[in-house]
């Protein structure tokens, strides 16, 4: 399959991608010798390539009419930037490959699934902070090569099973990474950007935080005290030298549990579902405009793992051991 698009480039080579994928799979069970116990047991693998493309983006500078046609101090006619030409911009590809077996046993009663997927994007598109020069405050970019990799499970079992009654109880569980492979225009990071995560790196996880290192708690004051974030603080430096890598937002792993139980036309399921190896920002103990919380106010109960006395700090839950 070719899809063209004219949103990208003023090019003829740029507005064709190729999308095309191709799988195959093998019943081994079909085999004579093959153990009987397995109702299937079926390797298989796809490749494919696909492409994406925004539909904000074009190769011409697209205007509008504002309220006001006269600006208030120049005097001249002035139009508003809806979206800017993007003459240069390529297409978004991303390479899969999976591997995956598929074996129900023992006439159903236990079956399961394996998938290993490997996806390589080249040219992804994201967001770029330009100057306010240029009309607007962001424009898209072919910005880094990113990787993704993992694989999933699933098991589903069936304890009890009879004319009217059925019980299964199916588990999963699936590991992610990813990383930036080649950046390939440097955008300059504010602080807010490291902290809130995001910021795009050479071989670093998408949607990584950063913090401010912890020096301890301030003696007269009780508060808790961060390097370079007072008067000393050189702005000229990269935020990375100062900051502290805390982790990515993504979960690295994740899973669930669902049961379920069937009597003739009667249904009843259940489902639980867990991730972690990610990070995320404490909220706020409380909300207002006052250093100390209002007696009407609810509060959370993080206060109650609070440090009280001097030096108890390093047992709170707040502290963080990895940077004492």
């Amino acid at each position: 399959r070719m899809d063209a698009s004219h949103r990208y480039g003023q090019y003829t080579n740029k507005k064709f991608q190729p999308i095309w994928s191709i799988a195959g799979r093998y019943n081994m069970e079909q085999e004579s010798w093959f153990p009987e116990f397995f109702d299937a047991f079926a390797p298989r693998i796809s490749v494919g390539i696909q492409g994406h493309i925004p539909s904000t983006v074009g190769p011409n500078l697209v205007v509008r009419y504002p309220s006001v046609l006269i600006h208030a101090q120049s005097g001249e006619y002035i139009l508003n930037i809806s979206r800017l030409p993007y003459p240069d911009l390529r297409w978004e590809k991303t390479t899969t490959v999976n591997y995956a077996i598929d074996f129900p046993l023992f006439r159903g009663r236990l079956s399961g699934a394996l998938e290993y997927y490997h996806k390589k994007t080249t040219d992804a598109i994201d967001l770029l902070a330009v100057p306010y020069e240029y009309g607007v405050t962001s424009a898209y970019r072919n910005g880094a090569d990113i990787k993704n990799y993992g694989f999933e499970m699933a098991l589903t079992f069936v304890p009890v099973q009879t004319r009217d009654f059925r019980w299964d109880i199916t588990t999963t569980y699936a590991r992610n990474n990813n990383k930036a492979l080649a950046v390939k225009t440097k955008n300059v990071y504010t602080v807010e950007d490291y902290l809130a995560g995001n910021v795009i790196a050479d071989d670093t996880p998408l949607n990584s935080i950063y913090s401010w290192k912890f020096s301890g708690i301030d003696q007269q004051t009780g508060y808790a005290t961060f390097e370079h974030t007072g008067e000393e603080a050189d702005v000229s430096l990269d935020p990375k030298d100062y900051l502290v890598y805390s982790g990515r937002k993504d979960p690295k792993f994740s899973g669930g549990l669902i049961m379920g139980f069937q009597y003739k036309n009667w249904s009843l399921s259940s489902q639980w579902a867990f991730a972690w190896g990610h990070v995320k920002r404490l909220n706020y103990l409380f909300e207002g405009d006052f250093l100390m919380p209002q007696p009407h106010q609810n509060l959370s109960t993080r206060l109650l793992d609070a440090w009280q006395k001097p030096g108890r700090y390093r047992h709170s839950r707040f502290y963080d051991r990895r940077h004492p």
